[in-house]
């Protein structure tokens, strides 16, 4: 077997001088090279090529590095488009980072980090919860319903949806005592306008995501205050944010009204065809494959507002 994957990794060398990836065309061929013959060759699950991509056998390749990734201190978030989302949070930044994959050789799976910048190799296990989830973590559960609501904040803080609904449980009985008996606990899931990443060719919106806990009025049939927010979610509508790199969210909450704010750098991946270049909101770009590249913005402060009226 590993003369046969011997062979193979001596083709390779001929196939990757010819036609290298697009998703790897930026980076040097021979680490991949040296990367393939150690994997062939030893027993290895995961071999580093750089601090941003790695080989794996093609058999189980995501299985591998899931779990290769969540050794060295991340969470796995879920699939989400074409890459696999972690999570670590080092106080006081939260980093995400999405690890796409291409088939090479039948017999082999490169992968790569995105952003370039993270390397899983340097970074230390996780010493704190990781602020927020992703809209993707929910999809398995309604909007407006006290299923998502828990849901998101099991994910907020890295325990399990039975232990959110009990700290959930609790929470509401004590909100309720002492209320009049027409008076009940609902959930809402916001989602609104939060700012803009301005190119040369295109506006980007970004939205914010939340999860809100709040007093009605079966009587007066309206919202009577807000209680509780999950730490909210930054996205573009339509693109797949592979990074989001910035400090915790400030949220300030009176009964009417929350204003949440998260002041961040982002990574997405817009089409190249665009023509979009590093000026105004964006300071670089990197590619990607399929006719895509990564942007990133400078540092923004994105802004959530929240009130009762948005709770109908």
């Amino acid at each position: 077997m590993k003369n046969k994957l011997l062979f193979i990794c001596i083709t390779a060398v001929l196939v990757l001088v010819i036609l290298t990836p697009a998703l790897f065309r930026e980076g040097s061929t021979i680490p991949v090279i040296k990367g393939t013959v150690r994997l062939a060759l030893s027993n290895d699950i995961v071999v580093p090529i750089d601090s941003a991509r790695y080989i794996t056998r093609n058999e189980d390749g995501a299985d591998l590095m899931i779990s290769f990734v969540e050794n060295k201190g991340w969470k796995y978030r879920g699939r989400y488009g074409e890459g696999y989302v972690f999570q670590k949070y080092k106080k006081p930044v939260n980093m995400t980072i999405s690890i796409g994959s291409e088939e090479f050789l039948k017999y082999f799976r490169l992968w790569k980090t995105t952003p370039d910048g993270i390397s899983l190799t340097l970074v230390h296990q996780v010493d704190a919860e990781p602020r927020g989830t992703s809209p993707w973590f929910t999809t398995n559960y309604a909007p407006d319903t006290k299923d998502r609501y828990i849901a998101s904040i099991a994910r907020q803080k890295g325990i399990t949806f039975e232990e959110a609904k009990k700290i959930n449980d609790t929470e509401v009985s004590l909100l309720l005592k002492g209320r009049p008996a027409d008076e009940e606990i609902r959930y809402k899931t916001v989602d609104k306008h939060a700012g803009d990443i301005r190119s040369n060719k295109k506006i980007f919106e970004v939205n914010m995501s939340t999860e809100v806990r709040y007093l009605w009025s079966n009587t007066h049939k309206k919202p009577l205050e807000i209680d509780n927010i999950v730490a909210p979610v930054i996205y573009i509508p339509d693109a797949g944010i592979s990074a989001i790199v910035g400090g915790e969210f400030n949220i300030e909450q009176t009964l009417s009204k929350i204003r949440a704010s998260q002041t961040a750098v982002v990574t997405y991946a817009a089409s190249s065809s665009l023509g979009i270049t590093a000026e105004q909101d964006i300071s670089n770009i990197s590619a990607a494959s399929g006719g895509m590249v990564y942007l990133t913005t400078n540092s923004n402060t994105y802004v959530l507002n929240i009130e009762l009226a948005d709770l109908y």
